[in-house]
């Protein structure tokens, strides 16, 4: 695991703590000193996303959402803003991309990858 990958994921914990209010374990300075590499990284990763067409959305091993780039939320008709979705239980965004998707099959196949069949 890369030096990178291991901050981003300290602090995607330490940012779930955080929300449910849970103590940290980093003391401030060391977290800011710690997160200027990942905050770039970060930063990077995110302005690539925007770039690409095809939709994105990266989860942690908790099913927490890292990042979703506009093309998934315009693909999938989510009208909240993206930084709505960062943090959030990915559940949560499959509750509503299901409820709003008259065709749950054809949903599913494009959330796992493949193509949708076309209709008889």
């Amino acid at each position: 695991m890369s030096y990178q990958t291991s901050v981003l994921r300290r602090l995607a914990s330490e940012e779930l703590k955080r929300r449910q209010g849970a103590p940290t374990t980093k003391q401030p300075a060391e977290r800011v000193r710690l997160a200027a590499p990942a905050t770039a990284a970060t930063a990077m990763l995110a302005s690539c996303l925007s770039q690409v067409s095809d939709g994105i959305l990266l989860a942690n091993s908790e099913n927490t959402i890292l990042m979703v780039n506009q093309a998934f939320c315009t693909l999938f008709g989510l009208g909240q803003p993206l930084a709505h979705w960062i943090g959030q239980p990915a559940e949560l965004m499959k509750a509503q991309l299901f409820a709003s998707t008259p065709d749950a099959h054809t949903l599913g196949q494009l959330l796992r990858g493949a193509a949708p069949r076309a209709p008889h």
